[in-house]
């Protein structure tokens, strides 16, 4: 299991807005964050994201720029994105996707 450093703006600034238990998540997250791997929008994510972003706008397929970060620090490290979103992500090529939200059959 791992974050993008993304998802984790987002996680906290989710606990951040949030008045209820902000202490004990705070908490939470700082234990999560020392057990799992976090993936940066770094040089190689700025890369794939270039490509991805201009594929999608020639195919007119355009997905939001926070979306199209975290597929590019997905396939910059080889990793499947995990998203409940699958209508956005699925139309990037070469990106693994999965969603753990979904019922089993």
């Amino acid at each position: 299991m791992s974050l993008s450093t993304i998802t984790l703006a987002e996680i906290l600034y989710g606990i951040e807005k949030s008045p209820v238990r902000k202490k004990e998540k705070t908490i939470n997250i700082k234990q999560i964050l020392s057990v799992i791997a976090l993936y940066p929008f770094d040089e190689a994510a700025a890369r794939e994201y270039s490509v991805i972003r201009s594929n999608l706008e020639k195919s007119g397929n355009v997905i939001s720029e926070r979306d199209t970060q975290l597929a590019s620090i997905g396939l910059a490290n080889q990793l499947v994105v995990v998203t409940h979103n699958l209508r956005e992500f699925t139309r990037i090529e070469k990106l693994e996707v999965e969603d753990w939200a979904k019922p089993l059959p």
